[in-house]
């Protein structure tokens, strides 16, 4: 018989990092926040660890996506504008919605390559802010439910971790080649926008440990 989900797991985090340079120095509340990234990208995410982790204005962009919101992060919404003169896709359900699509989601190479203290950042409302910058150098594994598709991605992850607020405030991830359109990491990407409209965020606990049930055991 499966043990039911508890509370406790919901908020906690399951990675630690442990490949961090010499000349890299993380508090314990960083470390956390690295954790919690790299739990997101595995599909062990939860609503818990996205409101512990992240403030309620918190950015999360990629090529595809941007969420401006850390409930964006979680649930399901699609919108098109252009900054840059680029098309930003807001796609939400990044990382809830991973568990869905995918079948296994592995880090297969995580390091902590740098931090940067009180660097520069704009939170979701565009509000200028500092934060402590965290830049990984991540290598991950998709591979699909629907074809049994199989992707690697290489990635610098920057997590922008604010010490006063003890959250982040803004998760960037910026690949390290060119995506082509017709990719694998794209159409996964294009997949999560379409299928992770059908979740609904979890609006309790219960809610939030049915979906750990459902889609992480």
């Amino acid at each position: 018989m499966t043990t039911p989900v508890s509370s406790q797991e919901l908020h906690t985090i399951q990675n630690e990092p442990t490949n961090i340079p010499s000349s890299v120095t993380l508090s314990d509340l960083q470390k956390r926040h690295v954790g919690l990234v790299l739990d997101l990208f595995q599909a062990k995410g939860t609503m818990a660890k996205i409101e512990d982790g992240f403030t309620e204005d918190a950015v999360y962009e990629d090529m595809f996506a941007t969420c401006k919101d850390r409930k964006e992060l979680g649930m399901s919404r699609t919108w098109l504008s252009t900054r840059d003169g680029l098309i930003t896709k807001i796609v939400a359900g990044q990382f809830l919605g991973l568990p869905i699509v995918t079948k296994e989601s592995i880090t297969l190479y995580a390091e902590v390559v740098s931090l940067t203290p009180g660097a520069s950042a704009t939170r979701g409302n565009n509000v200028p802010a500092k934060a402590d910058q965290i830049d990984i150098r991540f290598t991950h594994r998709f591979i699909f439910k629907f074809g049994g598709k199989q992707v690697d991605m290489n990635s610098t992850l920057i997590v922008f971790s604010d010490e006063k607020e003890g959250k982040i405030i803004r998760l960037q991830d910026r690949p390290m080649e060119e995506i082509p359109d017709n990719s694998l990491i794209s159409a996964l990407r294009k997949l999560n926008a379409v299928v992770a409209p059908a979740m609904v965020i979890p609006q309790d606990e219960k809610k939030d440990a049915d979906m750990v049930e459902k889609f992480q055991r």
